[in-house]
């Protein structure tokens, strides 16, 4: 019964040991609230688009739309099985955001909380020791289409910050082509502990561009999924580590009076 209780506690060591220097601690990840995260709104009749969004992101759309971009319910000549509303293979609901011609348009949004207005309190901001990870749907559309002859590649990125604060910090351009009538996910992840700590706190904002500049070049969007995942610090794991064990050598003691 001793060697048995002896063992038992020499696995319960084992494994606080494993959890800690394999990594094998995260929290779950948590999703970020992303308003219109699929551009369902304003609803556009089947093959109908939309270039006048508010300017900015108070208002009910999510999303700061330039020039030339917009939110557009694509039909079956962009993607066979978008026809009277159905959802294009790969994306999500009947409608998609889009950039299109000349120009370095953008579709972008600055993450509100929960409650989908900023600056109220809750906005997320970057963390310090979480992982982030960005998942976005990128089309092409068929060729022959009504509109967009040319595909426009794809340039989508994470930015901490606003204005001359704004940086980089997570980006991926063109490292696929969509097929032709279909939505690829590619996913972007940046861990913030390999960041300037003096972007911990900012604000997080979400940029989609095209990069071919050409009058009839198009990049669709869809379904922008983000999530955080929050690593804890060394400290707490060893304090974590040293109170595990202080408690079974504690529980040893007693067993031996």
């Amino acid at each position: 019964m001793h060697i048995q209780r002896f063992q038992l506690r020499n696995v319960t060591v084992s494994l606080v040991l494993f959890a800690v220097f394999t990594g094998d601690h995260r929290l779950q990840a948590a999703p970020i609230t992303i308003a219109n995260p699929s551009f369902e709104a304003p609803v556009q009749v089947d093959g109908g688009y939309d270039l006048l969004l508010p300017p900015n992101q108070q208002g009910t759309y999510g999303w700061t739309i330039g020039d030339s971009a917009g939110i557009y319910n694509p039909t079956a000549l962009d993607y066979a099985t978008a026809g009277g509303n159905g959802t294009p293979a790969g994306a999500d609901g009947s409608q998609v955001g889009f950039v299109f011609g000349f120009g370095d348009y953008t579709i972008e949004q600055q993450l509100a909380g929960p409650d989908e207005i900023l600056n109220n309190g809750d906005d997320p901001v970057l963390a310090a020791n979480a992982i982030y990870r960005l998942t976005v749907a990128v089309g092409q559309r068929q060729i022959g289409n009504q509109y967009g002859a040319t595909y426009g590649g794809y340039d989508f990125m994470l930015i901490a910050g606003i204005g001359v604060d704004a940086k980089v910090i997570a980006r991926e351009t063109d490292a696929v082509t969509p097929t032709p009538g279909t939505f690829v996910d590619r996913t972007i992840v940046v861990d913030s502990a390999t960041l300037d700590p003096s972007l911990y706190g900012l604000p997080l904002t979400i940029l989609l561009r095209k990069t071919v500049q050409n009058a009839t070049a198009d990049t669709d969007y869809d379904h922008v999924r983000m999530d955080a995942e929050i690593v804890p610090e060394p400290t707490s794991l060893a304090l974590a580590l040293l109170s595990g064990i202080g408690a079974i050598w504690a529980c040893r003691r007693l067993k031996k009076r």
